[in-house]
């Protein structure tokens, strides 16, 4: 756990959990899309890596309630669910929208066990 609570990437994690939108559209296609494309010829984003960094953030602020440190785990736990709503809300497809919603809902419960001091709900 102490390897995932201090990896790299989940420090480009939290910073993504900070700006108020998202134009995943504009970052991931050419602007203007090529004349006569249609969006069944867009290619389709891969989010394993996204909900791998959820899960590890997750189990990052996990870590830091094993090891007795009670002050940063709800802000973790917070920062997943920030990007779980920026990918669930302004996602451009509906994978987009149905992966971050989940993002959410799987901080929410680890925002609950954080709030029981690590405990799983009874």
């Amino acid at each position: 756990m102490g390897a995932v609570a201090g990896h790299e990437a989940l420090t480009a994690f939290s910073r993504l959990a900070r700006p108020p939108d998202l134009d995943a559209a504009l970052a991931r296609w050419p602007d203007p899309l090529p004349a006569g494309m249609t969006i069944a010829e867009l290619p389709i984003p891969r989010f394993g890596g996204l909900r791998t960094a959820a899960y590890a953030r997750i189990g990052a602020a996990a870590f830091e309630v094993e090891q007795g440190r009670p002050e940063r785990p709800e802000q973790m736990v917070r920062e997943v669910i920030s990007v779980g709503f920026l990918l669930g809300d302004h996602g451009p497809t509906l994978i987009e929208n149905l992966i971050g919603h989940t993002i959410v809902r799987t901080g929410g419960v680890a925002l609950g066990a954080v709030g029981r001091g690590g405990r799983p709900q009874r």
